[in-house]
């Protein structure tokens, strides 16, 4: 379970969870830096204490008070399959939800790249068949738009 980074300014470093989590104990043995033996951990570093904050804001749907989980995909990921992925895994959790829990997922963006990418592949078809049809196109020109369709892909993916 990977819920998210860091950037230090020396780089970007992966904050994982090691496992789940119970009580204050769990947190504070989290590691939080690896050197040779030597394990640093989160309760080495800091202090955790119980306090309360008044809330920054409310999250609502439609009016509705809500409690909203944000998932973004990782640098470089498919945005198709994260999406695919999690509504998968929201599947299988909820066997273990209330049945009132009323699932939503807004700003999923995967519908629309979805979108793009058919329209891509309709123009690939379409130049493709102007090309072969029209009289006095060089075939060079014909295989240098054709070969640089993989890498429309790429860009997409």
């Amino acid at each position: 379970m990977a819920p998210g980074s860091i950037d230090t300014g020396n780089g970007r470093m992966t904050l994982k969870v090691p496992g789940v989590i119970e009580n204050v104990e769990d947190v504070m043995s989290i590691p939080v830096k690896v050197d040779g033996d030597t394990v640093i951990t989160f309760g080495d570093v800091a202090m955790l204490q119980r306090s309360y904050k008044d809330p920054q804001g409310f999250a609502r749907i439609n009016g509705e008070p809500a409690l909203v989980l944000e998932v973004s995909k990782r640098s470089g990921a498919n945005i198709i399959a994260t999406s695919a992925q999690v509504r998968a895994l929201i599947v299988v959790a909820q066997e273990r939800l209330p049945d009132e829990l009323d699932i939503r997922y807004i700003m999923d963006q995967s519908g629309e790249v979805q979108d793009l990418l058919n329209n891509v592949l309709t123009a690939i078809v379409l130049v493709t068949i102007l090309m072969t049809g029209t009289p006095g196109v060089p075939p060079t020109l014909f295989w240098r738009i054709f070969a640089s369709a993989p890498q429309t892909f790429r860009v997409w993916s």
